[in-house]
């Protein structure tokens, strides 16, 4: 028998939210548990995710709309590489902030977005001062 770890996020895209998540171009998740979450509760999109990186097609700054499961999720584009050689901290901040602002202003009919306690802190508080948006962090 397998026990199936509660990997669910306590929240409610499917009326006007977006579930946000930074990802890499590369097709290959962390191991934090956010992205563990991510594999578990939305798995077609995660095959989709993999296919384009597999193809070549995201590049850093790009956002990425899917729908599963009523869910809203958009894969934020800010890394090259899982492991970052010739990357910077400053880069991936960089194309983060412009994939939020992508994210943002080409989707208006969004109003709340939620996304794991990662590496979006300094990028949303700048997006969130030039918009009237919500963003929400998912505590466990």
């Amino acid at each position: 028998m397998v026990l199936k770890p509660n990997l669910e996020w306590p929240y409610d895209a499917s009326a006007d939210g977006v579930l946000v998540l930074p990802v890499n171009c590369q097709g290959v998740m962390e191991l934090k548990k956010e992205h563990r979450r991510f594999k578990w509760q939305y798995p077609v999109t995660y095959k989709r995710y993999v296919m384009m990186c597999l193809k070549g097609q995201p590049n850093p700054g790009d956002v990425k709309l899917f729908k599963e499961k009523d869910d809203t999720i958009a894969l934020l584009f800010n890394d090259l590489y899982i492991f970052k050689k010739d990357w910077t901290k400053d880069k991936s901040d960089l194309y983060l902030k412009l994939a939020i602002q992508r994210l943002v202003n080409g989707n208006p009919h969004y109003t709340k977005f939620y996304s794991p306690d990662i590496t979006l802190d300094k990028s949303r508080q700048a997006v969130q001062q030039l918009t009237n948006v919500t963003w929400t962090i998912l505590k466990d």
